[in-house]
């Protein structure tokens, strides 16, 4: 049976007397995310209602009055792109795997936004529209960063959805990701450093000490594969899923990635962005793997000490 879809009706309770229309929203639709509301909402005045009046976003709010939000604005679908690239790994009737290439964001973030592997995504598998309660998801169970290459799912109905999102819960789903970083990394090592927004510059987080009050537990294990020149190419494992956790988690070991220059990370020429490949996922015992994008093969090929024999696939 399908989990019912989020309330798109609320009545205000006592407990939340005075408390700001858009913090109100964005309690009760966490997926959307802040921006993404404010956004949305301001490029659609006319989905909101309180009262059956439209109001300003900063209205404070008053017991049992009624917050009503379209569906079509509290889950706004991506429009389908099949002129827009998409590398299938494997499919099933359950769900499908795909190569996501870098520079290529996951999802819109803002209404009518195009050019993501959701709006590719839902080309070739509209019914993965549905698979969730938000649209723009278009049934994918994780985000990776636009400049992030490598392997996601994404699925095709409710059941499997909600039975995967329980693996992500309980950290039951393994991630594998290649990563360039500078320096050089001797010996495997294991970072469990929480991971915590940071209010200065929202573009960014921090790592903080676990078992703090603020954060979110996270756990890398990073094993070297290959020094090449003044860098080294690791395997990082998690089964956390942090917002940029890789990245800052490398960053605090002192050895941020190549072209991550958001977290301390050098340039290096041919990268637009941090050299981060998703390279493996696998719950229970199922697995899937992407290769590396050939222009990070060749870009990794011409490091000294670089041979195809010392490179992952």
């Amino acid at each position: 049976m399908e989990s019912p879809l989020p309330p798109l009706r609320w009545i205000v309770g006592p407990e939340r007397a005075d408390q700001r229309l858009d913090h109100f929203l964005r309690e009760h639709l966490p997926a959307l995310g802040r921006h993404a509301l404010r956004r949305l909402l301001q490029a659609d005045r006319e989905a909101l209602r309180v009262d059956g009046r439209r109001p300003a976003l900063g209205l404070r709010l008053r017991a049992g009055q009624c917050v009503e939000l379209s569906e079509a604005a509290a889950r706004p679908t991506p429009a389908a792109q099949p002129e827009l690239p998409l590398v299938v790994i494997a499919t099933t009737e359950r769900w499908v795997v795909i190569d996501k290439p870098p520079g290529m964001p996951t999802h819109p973030l803002r209404p009518l936004e195009t050019g993501t592997v959701a709006n590719a995504l839902l080309a070739r598998f509209p019914e993965c529209a549905s698979a969730s309660a938000y649209g723009r998801e278009a049934g994918l169970m994780h985000v990776l960063d636009s400049g992030t290459s490598g392997v996601m799912v994404a699925d095709r109905d409710r059941a499997t959805y909600e039975a995967l999102r329980a693996h992500f819960t309980r950290h039951a789903v393994t991630k594998g990701y290649l990563a360039l970083v500078a320096g050089a990394l001797a010996q495997e090592t294991t970072i469990t450093l929480a991971i915590a927004s940071l209010p200065s510059d929202r573009r960014r987080v921090q790592t903080v000490a676990t078992g703090g009050t603020e954060g979110r537990p996270a756990r890398t294990e990073v094993r070297p594969l290959a020094r090449l020149g003044g860098w080294t190419l690791v395997q990082a494992t998690t089964c956390s899923g942090a917002r940029h956790q890789i990245r800052v988690h490398l960053a605090a070991l002192g050895h941020p990635l190549a072209g991550d220059v958001l977290y301390g990370g050098a340039p290096l020429a041919g990268l637009t962005g941090p050299l981060l490949h998703a390279q493996a996922i696998a719950w229970d015992d199922v697995r899937y793997e992407a290769l590396l994008p050939r222009a990070w093969r060749a870009l990794l090929l011409q490091l000294p000490g670089a041979s195809d024999d010392r490179l992952p696939p």
